[in-house]
């Protein structure tokens, strides 16, 4: 086993050099992943000023779903298999206890999000370059299905991470890994992943993915470290409200700008459309992360597959309860029920009679709708930016030959916004 190993590991460094000496590699220029990451937040923060601004927003998006339906049938010739892929192609070994809790949250599907929108935006490419020819008889499709399926990984690994943290009991409608393995064996099994998945790149051929995979890495630790912070000033909301969206952006909204980059690599595409695919990613994370942070006051344990109301018992203040703490100071309050919601939130341990509490003042306020709102102004950035890919190719949405991944993809958006798990 150690000598498979260790061949293994040298035709990984001969492969690297390899790439290195014959790619004329390049680091990556850098994209702002900064400038996009307050977006919308002075709209709503001053929400009855600009209300009308935000409401047309709103209005546009709800006029154009009717448009374009989410279909998963579309979606199932890409994603069909892929966990199947995952398992046999990338992260199978004979090591059981690291295989096993490896495999462990691969027994059943998720949402499936990043592999989707890794997918829809590889066709739409493909269709710009291409026209109508298939893409998943292309060339690119296998080197595309093997990008998606590595961050995939990187995610699972990451929510193994996330629930040995947060000592969550549930996942998927699962015993947590570390619950049925042991949080010394989920962490083995969670590693194993994220070095299968670098391991993966080097079949690629685009070293510049290393960089893109690294980059996702710091952003996920960072983002851990800013929603571990306890001792937070909740005198100053605002800036309560700003490192909620750049830990989301940290936490979701990187992995799937930067796996949109990705996409773009392996598609050969230029820095140009490499930044609009990034910047399109990037919106629909952090679109991604509010909804799921408003369902988790709005959907049972059953429909959620985890227990609900799970980020306040944790201690993590989300999007809903930052807006209705500033929208009672906006109001002038020092009530009582302020008090309280502000008490609860810095409770080491919450009873759930704190917790019914908080979620019975948070519904007296305008902080879930609030958070749906801005998710929703992510989501028009989103539109935007595709529509910027487009341009940059000298397309409009309705040319015949990207028309239907086009509106596959903004039909994804809508999914996003619009779910109900």
């Amino acid at each position: 086993m150690i000598s498979k190993q260790k061949n293994s590991l040298f035709s990984l460094v001969q492969k690297s050099k390899s790439f290195l000496s014959v790619s004329k590699y390049r680091l990556l220029e850098t994209i702002n992943e900064k400038e996009s990451m307050n977006y919308g937040l002075p709209e709503l923060i001053n929400l009855y000023v600009h209300k009308h601004k935000v409401d047309s927003i709103v209005s546009n998006m709800k006029d154009q779903i009717g448009k374009n339906k989410y279909d998963k049938k579309k979606y199932e010739k890409h994603i069909k298999g892929l966990y199947g892929h995952i398992k046999i192609k990338i992260i199978k070994t004979e090591e059981d206890a690291v295989s096993d809790p490896a495999h462990h949250y691969f027994q059943k599907e998720g949402k499936l999000i990043r592999p989707l929108i890794n997918f829809s935006l590889a066709e739409l490419l493909f269709a710009t370059q291409y026209g109508k020819k298939t893409f998943k008889r292309s060339d690119t499709y296998a080197k595309q299905k093997d990008w998606a399926s590595i961050i995939e990984i990187l995610h699972i690994s990451s929510l193994v991470h996330d629930d040995i943290l947060d000592k969550a009991p549930t996942r998927r409608g699962l015993k947590s890994t570390h619950e049925v393995y042991g949080t010394k064996n989920a962490c083995f099994g969670a590693d194993f992943m994220m070095g299968r998945g670098v391991q993966k790149i080097s079949d690629l051929e685009e070293p510049n993915l290393f960089q893109v995979y690294a980059t996702i890495m710091d952003n996920l630790t960072s983002g851990e470290y800013i929603q571990a912070k306890k001792n937070k000033d909740y005198e100053n909301i605002e800036a309560l409200l700003r490192d909620y969206i750049i830990k989301s952006y940290y936490k979701t909204g990187s992995l799937i700008s930067n796996s949109c980059r990705g996409v773009c690599l392996i598609a050969k595409e230029d820095h140009a459309i490499q930044k609009a695919a990034f910047k399109f990613g990037q919106h629909i994370g952090i679109a991604f992360q509010l909804i799921d942070d408003i369902l988790d006051y709005t959907r049972t344990s059953q429909e959620l597959g985890k227990e609900a109301l799970s980020d306040l018992k944790e201690g993590v203040v989300t999007g809903p309860i930052l807006f209705a703490i500033q929208e009672m100071k906006n109001r002038g309050e020092n009530s009582s029920d302020l008090n309280t919601l502000i008490k609860i939130c810095n409770l080491e341990d919450k009873s759930n009679f704190d917790i019914k509490m908080a979620a019975k003042i948070l519904n007296q306020t305008n902080g879930i709708e609030k958070t749906r709102w801005l998710a929703y102004l992510h989501a028009q950035k989103c539109l935007e930016y595709l529509e910027t890919i487009l341009r940059s190719k000298n397309l409009t949405k309705d040319h015949p030959k990207i028309k239907e991944p086009f509106e596959n993809l903004t039909a994804l958006i809508f999914h996003v916004l619009f779910r109900q798990n």
